[in-house]
């Protein structure tokens, strides 16, 4: 079984890949089991080491605040 994250997923969560089962995170509230509510310029990821199979982030560097 496969499993992709989609960083900044917003309401519609990319699976390029087709793998079985989609996470997604985002700075807003999204419904759906898999869907976590994160500001990840501060919070780190809940998943373990090695957990995705697949990680993408669509148009979502943009958006992370420089630390410059």
């Amino acid at each position: 079984m496969t499993k992709t994250l989609d960083l900044g997923c917003g309401l519609n969560p990319r699976n390029p890949f087709n793998c079985d089962e989609i996470f997604g995170v985002d700075i807003k509230e999204i419904d759906g089991n898999n869907f976590f509510k994160l500001d990840l310029a501060i919070n780190p990821l809940p998943f373990k080491d090695n957990f995705f199979d697949y990680v993408t982030a669509f148009d979502f560097l943009e958006h992370m605040p420089r630390l410059i």
